[in-house]
């Protein structure tokens, strides 16, 4: 029986069957028609969508509420200056966040190396 008989109808097609999703990886992953279908399909609408109007918010529009009632956390004081008036930024005394400035600061001037492996394009799943 060869392999492209069992992809020849979808009403065969069962990708909880892993031998089956093999098959279909070796016969489409290089089908343009199926990558043009992926992406238009499921890929492309989700990462390019639109909305009808802009939406944009900052710490001014949120404080902007009839009942005062706000309450945020931003996990470093480095923009307390940018906050509206009518707020104050009160850092709680736990110890844990102590360093916090510190430990962000640290994160943003690390080095780091990337490694990239070469993966054989052609080894079976």
């Amino acid at each position: 029986k060869n392999e492209k008989d069992e992809l020849d109808s979808v009403k065969k097609v069962d990708v909880s069957n892993c031998r089956m999703f093999g098959l279909m990886f070796k016969y489409y992953r290089y089908n343009m028609k199926t990558i043009d279908f992926w992406l238009s399909a499921l890929v492309l609408p989700m990462e390019t969508m639109q909305f009808p109007r802009r939406l944009v918010s900052n710490s001014w529009n949120l404080a902007d509420n009839a009942q005062q009632n706000v309450i945020g956390f931003s996990g470093t004081n480095d923009t307390k200056l940018l906050l509206p008036l009518q707020l104050t930024q009160s850092t709680p005394a736990i110890s844990q966040l102590e360093a916090t400035n510190g430990k962000m600061l640290a994160l943003f001037m690390r080095k780091c190396t990337i490694t990239c492996l070469e993966v054989d394009k052609y080894a079976s799943l």
